[in-house]
């Protein structure tokens, strides 16, 4: 009769600086990569931070990248910060991309609304200040 409905947010989970994963990663929630990753991930909430590495694909349905990227990138929204370096195609409904961000690869808009913009979320400034 009194519990509560809604859930609590459980915090990110963190693959440290230094921490190098070899193989694909399936998570549910929010992944926050400082270290390397040689494989495909699919997550909810993706942050790559500056200093990070992917090599492999990415799925998910918020991604911002403040690190490298070689692969293709499949979200909903993407948020690229200006540190960022991406090396594949981009595939979403929402992108931002910060002066100064190095993107080789083409973009492909999966609705009609996609907005460019250069101005990023306090997301993105966590990523690059970890």
């Amino acid at each position: 009769m009194f519990a509560k409905t809604g859930k609590t947010p459980s915090p990110p989970t963190i693959i440290a600086r230094g921490c190098k994963i070899l193989g694909d990663i399936h998570h549910l929630g929010e992944l926050h990569l400082e270290g390397e990753v040689v494989g495909s991930l699919h997550c909810d909430r993706l942050v790559i931070c500056d200093g990070a590495s992917v090599c492999g694909d990415i799925d998910g349905k918020a991604v911002t990248i403040a690190g490298k990227v070689n692969g293709q990138v499949n979200a909903d929204s993407v948020d690229i910060g200006a540190t960022a370096q991406i090396d594949g195609d981009i595939r979403c409904n929402q992108i931002a991309i910060a002066r100064g961000a190095r993107v080789e690869g083409k973009i492909h808009r999966r609705q009609t609304s996609t907005a460019v913009v250069e101005t990023m979320p306090s997301l993105l400034s966590l990523a690059i200040s970890t």
